[in-house]
């Protein structure tokens, strides 16, 4: 898992595509994208906009939901994400869940979403994606996109560097 960026106008897209194991019966599953640190991207104190596509399906609709987590300790190390297990002791839920409900049998691309994360500070965050309902019947992945302001996450690579003096 990793992210990747694109840079479109004034924003930079990233997308990362991650896996949510079998539910095991109805046992809750969990996926998670990698950890977003804030020296790289200016994600703290901001509106975020993230936007879902499920890229492939499973057998049984999950009624997948996802919050932004922060982490808590200022590391990334200690989750243990098995169904019917949800361990997390470095992360905390810094949103209220992300109103949307993915429908994981269908190859559908969500609406985005507007994520307040005003007066969050971490050192990490992540989207933890999470279904604690019936059978999902098999695997299923999605592609997370998260959109933040150019001008905060823009690097000198990106803006082809700095050419020679005009003067």
């Amino acid at each position: 898992m990793a992210w990747t960026k694109t840079t479109k106008g004034k924003s930079v897209l990233l997308e990362e595509t991650v896996t949510m194991a079998d539910s095991g019966g109805g046992n809750a599953t969990y996926a998670l994208t990698s950890a977003i640190p804030n020296n790289l991207y200016d994600w703290e104190n901001k509106k975020i906009t993230v936007k879902f596509k499920v890229a492939s399906v499973s057998g049984a609709d999950g009624d997948v939901d996802a919050i932004i987590q922060t982490s808590s300790t200022g590391t990334t190390s200690t989750d243990v994400m098995t169904p019917g297990s949800g361990s997390t002791p470095d992360w905390v839920t810094a949103s209220s869940v992300i109103n949307m409900d993915l429908d994981t049998t269908a190859l559908t691309e969500h609406e985005s979403h507007l994520v307040d994360l005003t007066d969050v500070y971490a050192p990490y965050c992540r989207v933890y994606l999470y279904s604690d309902a019936g059978d999902t019947d098999g695997a299923c992945t999605f592609t997370v996109s998260i959109a933040l302001d150019a001008h905060d996450a823009l690097e000198q690579s990106d803006i082809g560097g700095i050419g020679a003096d005009p003067s």
